[in-house]
């Protein structure tokens, strides 16, 4: 008894022999159950004909249409830009309403800057224009609200809610510059006929 469990414990995985044309290969089981590769992006790119495997595999740059997403960021600036905006913007009026005058202007200011470039960014992504500089000021006013929210947190004015601007600042900011740095936003769908 003891000899048979010990002995189905060291068995090799069941090979399976597949057929490849002429020649014949020797395939694991667990290989055969391989989740679905990722879908390509809804953009202008051609879908993948090649496995991932295969990609990755080449450590040498590859083409710019071959990977997804190349050439520019994987989401528009201002599918963040503009919640942020709003937020802010609400973030502003309830510190005021809380007492804290000192944070109005900076907060809505900059909420009100960012909104304002998101719309326009967004304006110029659908009319096929460059909306980089749109997208670097909404980062820049991102920036400048969570230097004002930090200097409020430091003086400790409101702590939670300037702990969370500065968080939501932040990270606002930080995408911005990453999809300057990746190439723009991505390419409007091509429309059906």
């Amino acid at each position: 008894m003891r000899q048979g469990r010990h002995a189905s414990m060291g068995k090799q995985p069941q090979q399976l022999v597949q057929r490849r044309g002429p020649v014949a290969t020797m395939t694991s089981v667990s290989q055969m159950h391989r989740p679905p590769m990722r879908t390509p992006c809804r953009c202008t790119h051609p879908p993948h004909t090649r496995a991932r495997a295969l990609v990755q595999a080449s450590s040498s740059a590859s083409p710019p249409g071959d990977e997804p997403h190349a050439g520019h960021a994987f989401l528009h600036d201002f599918c963040m830009s503009i919640p942020y905006g709003a937020l802010v913007i609400a973030a502003g009026v309830v510190a005021f309403a809380l007492g804290a005058q000192s944070l109005l202007l900076p907060v809505c200011g900059g909420g009100a800057v960012a909104l304002v470039c998101s719309v326009l960014s967004l304006q110029a992504w659908k009319a096929r224009e460059d909306s980089t500089p749109y997208t670097v000021m909404a980062g820049g006013s991102a920036g400048a609200v969570a230097y004002a929210t930090y200097m409020s947190f430091s003086a400790g004015i409101i702590p939670w809610l300037t702990g969370s601007l500065i968080g939501l600042s932040a990270a606002c900011c930080l995408f911005c510059l990453y999809n300057v740095a990746a190439g723009g936003n991505p390419p409007p769908k091509p429309k059906k006929k």
